[in-house]
């Protein structure tokens, strides 16, 4: 059974144009004159180099449709990025760059850096340099002449070229000129405004004429618009489809596209009516929001075989991370196995988008800033990959700390909602709220983990941790080691703190006293059922307390031996210059012990009575944060 879309091709083809931004009379400055018809092409190529005086370029009309259906793509690419002062990345015909980092650090720069280097510009300030591969130049005529179309002037006399967005009115020499004059030709910068742009209502053109407009390729190309299409429902639960009727213009719509059984017609003209008023009845996507325009802009860009370079600036805007993760996939799948993209994005959704779809053409580059400088580094694809498939890390905010200048490694969420609301309050001089993201291990015992996953991520982070962080050797030390220290700066005094543990004694209750405790709590209620509340106090009241459980309530002003308390303090020390903070009051509740409770309902009990984080309350919390040096 064929499509209604299919059938109504096959009868009728109208086509929409409107114009893309550049238009190709800039491919060259010099022009050839007197160029003979019917010469062959010629190519002397001497290494890698192009001879380019003993080359003989063919008028569009000689040359023979075997000819252009053999051309292959201009191996016209980008094949080094010299950033910043020093740093230099190789980048393969195929591969996509994708630049990620904080805000304000130069991702955006870079790609209106790349645009304006390969036109042969030099204002530039976070991409200093690059160079693009040499081509050939007939492949490159080649090239152009199967994606143009011939169209005789008025006077007889000039012939116009024009195809998807490139037009001219005389066969170009290609000289010995620079390949960055080349730039509107092989290379498409995308911002959100082109991406919506491209989806308003376009023209329709005669059905012989060549494409003009993406939309065009779609009609006449059932596989490429059912492919197009899909993408579409899986990210918004419906299908794009052309409305092709004999107007001037022809609207994509929206929604589920219908069968040739849902019209009855005894004639094509009723038929023609009915799928008219049809139509008629579909959301256009024209009219539709930023999302869906956008997501549809970006797939028509990728469909212009032509470019060999996208430049393509958050391409994850107007869209829900599920969304994002699905545009990723198809960025990958449209672009092919020839063409090349830089692209900055804020969102790890769209990441790993792309790294399921095609992972070894990607390479993550992380930028930083340090004063005026810039800092790149690449990440390891095949690290980030291992650390999204995780069970805990993958639905953790962990990948999220690469768009983050500061990461702060906390034990628990509570910890992370306490500090993130001290750290973003406006009496904080110096605090970069914005630019600081709290995450949790879901406990110490997976510190050393996820420090190690930021660290692969060439992430730079800091830790917080309680106290009783020091109860345990082994977790502590992993930790310490994790985090770039070494165990012999800390060996000798956490002896001595160890041997001040071992000689306190822990005092356990006596047998009398413990019944004493459960007859007084059982009082009056020993024909009835125990309530869990009762349960909890008796507990409570015969736990067996530590001198851990002393640490972690008074932190450092529990420590009573001189001795210790100077080789705790020795510790902390260290621990800080490899960014290891330890609570020093104990645990996070022992800022405010004024409110009773743990964990969550501490917290909210805090909020409820002390809703102004200016309070004074907050003062020892705050300088705690402040030591953090964010």
């Amino acid at each position: 059974m064929f499509s209604l879309k299919e059938i109504l091709s096959s009868i009728f083809i109208v086509d929409f144009w409107r114009g893309m931004k550049k238009i190709f009379n800039r491919i060259m400055k010099k022009i050839k004159s007197n160029l003979r018809k019917n010469e062959s092409i010629e190519q002397q190529v001497s290494g890698d180099c192009i001879n380019n005086e003993a080359q003989t370029i063919p008028m569009m009309e000689t040359i023979e449709e075997n000819q252009l259906s053999q051309a292959k793509r201009p191996e016209y690419y980008v094949n080094e990025l010299n950033l910043g002062k020093s740093f230099k990345i190789g980048i393969n015909s195929n591969d996509i760059v994708v630049l990620v980092g904080a805000n304000n650090v130069g991702k955006s720069q870079c790609l209106n850096d790349i645009y304006e280097l390969i036109a042969g510009h030099s204002n530039v300030i976070v991409c200093k340099n690059l160079s693009i591969n040499k081509y050939d130049k007939n492949q490159f005529l080649l090239w152009c002449y199967k994606h143009l179309k011939v169209k005789n002037h008025a006077d007889g006399q000039d012939k116009e070229y024009v195809g998807m967005g490139m037009s001219y009115t005389t066969d170009y020499y290609l000289g010995k000129e620079n390949p960055a004059t080349l730039r509107d030709i092989f290379v498409c910068k995308l911002e959100t405004f082109d991406r919506l742009q491209i989806t308003t209502l376009q023209n329709a053109i005669e059905p012989k004429d060549i494409p003009r407009h993406p939309i065009h390729i779609l009609i006449k190309d059932n596989g490429l618009m059912s492919k197009i299409s899909s993408y579409f429902s899986k990210a918004f639960g419906c299908s794009l489809f052309p409305s092709l009727n004999f107007r001037s213009t022809i609207p994509i719509c929206v929604g589920t596209e219908p069968a040739i059984s849902d019209i009855k017609a005894e004639s094509l003209l009723e038929f023609q009516v009915k799928y008219d008023e049809l139509m008629e009845s579909f959301p256009k996507l024209h009219d539709q929001g930023d999302g869906m325009r956008s997501f549809v802009g970006l797939m028509l860009y990728l469909i212009i075989d032509r470019f060999n370079l996208f430049l393509i600036d958050e391409p994850e805007a107007f869209l829900h991370p599920p969304q994002a993760t699905i545009l990723g996939d198809m960025v990958g799948d449209l672009l092919g196995d020839e063409r090349q993209a830089v692209i900055a994005t804020h969102s790890i959704n769209f990441i790993k988008g792309l790294l399921e779809k095609c992972p070894n053409r990607v390479k993550i580059v992380r930028i930083t800033r340090s004063s005026s400088s810039n800092l790149f580094s690449v990440l390891n694809n095949d690290k980030l990959l291992e650390i999204s498939k995780d069970p805990f890390l993958k639905h953790s905010l962990l990948l999220n700390g690469l768009f983050y200048k500061n990461v702060v490694l906390c034990e628990g969420d509570v910890d992370c909602m306490f500090y993130s609301m001290l750290n973003s309050s406006n009496d904080m001089k110096g605090a970069k709220g914005a630019d600081t993201l709290f995450i949790h291990s879901g406990g110490k015992q997976r510190m050393d983990k996820v420090l190690w996953s930021l660290k692969e991520l060439n992430v730079e982070v800091k830790v917080v941790t309680d106290f009783d962080i020091l109860n345990d050797k082994d977790i502590f030390r992993k930790l310490v080691e994790s985090c770039g220290g070494t165990w012999d700066r800390v060996e000798n005094n956490y002896k001595t703190l160890d041997k001040y543990r071992k000689e306190q004694s822990t005092q356990c209750p006596k047998g009398k006293d413990i019944l004493q405790i459960v007859q007084s709590e059982l009082k009056g209620i020993e024909d009835t059922e125990v309530s869990p509340d009762n349960i909890k106090t008796i507990k409570k009241l015969i736990r067996v307390k530590t001198v851990w459980d002393e640490l972690k309530n008074k932190g450092l002003n529990g420590i009573e031996s001189q001795s210790a308390l100077m080789a705790c303090e020795a510790i902390f020390e260290y621990l800080k210059t490899i960014g290891l903070h330890v609570v020093p009051c104990g645990e996070l509740e022992q800022f405010i012990p004024e409110v009773e409770g743990h964990g969550t309902s501490w917290l909210n009990t805090v909020q409820e009575n002390y809703p102004d984080v200016s309070d004074g309350i907050y003062d020892r919390a705050k300088d705690f944060i402040r030591s953090l040096n964010l």
